[in-house]
């Protein structure tokens, strides 16, 4: 293991990044526990996914409940980083009989620089917590 006593500013954007991916994982994750207890809900999937791609990666986060009434909601988040910069894309969908339906989209926004996607990261955990309501509206 090595220790550094003294982080530059890369190590720093580095760990602000951690931190913020890390905050945006915690917050699914607690949508995810109260999903879990609540009577209505059948079952609940989270996934992590972080794919290679040609010119970069992605981390991708998914959240799928399926309910008692027959619905199902999920939350999806992606983070792309390529040669050409970086983006963010998240959404809420609903499953029924017919197929399914965009709930809402987040702006997808494209960034040239880590310190703005931390910020883009920042709204998209925003965003993904305002959502949970969603799923209250596919029980009323």
């Amino acid at each position: 293991m090595i220790v550094l006593n003294m982080m530059n500013s890369d190590d720093m954007l580095l760990l602000d990044f951690l931190r913020t991916v890390g905050k945006l994982h915690a917050a699914l994750e607690s949508i995810l526990v109260k999903l879990k207890v609540d009577a209505r809900v059948r079952s609940v999937t989270r996934w992590t996914s972080i794919p290679l791609l040609k010119d970069g990666a992605r981390i991708e986060e998914y959240l799928d409940a399926e309910l008692s009434n027959g619905k199902a909601c999920s939350w999806s988040v992606h983070i792309t980083l390529s040669a050409s910069g970086w983006s963010t894309e998240a959404d809420v969908r609903i499953a029924h009989k017919s197929g399914q339906d965009l709930v809402d989209e987040f702006e997808s926004r494209e960034c040239m620089s880590l310190s703005e996607c931390l910020d883009e990261i920042a709204r998209v955990d925003e965003y993904i917590t305002s959502k949970e309501r969603v799923f209250e509206e596919l029980l009323g």
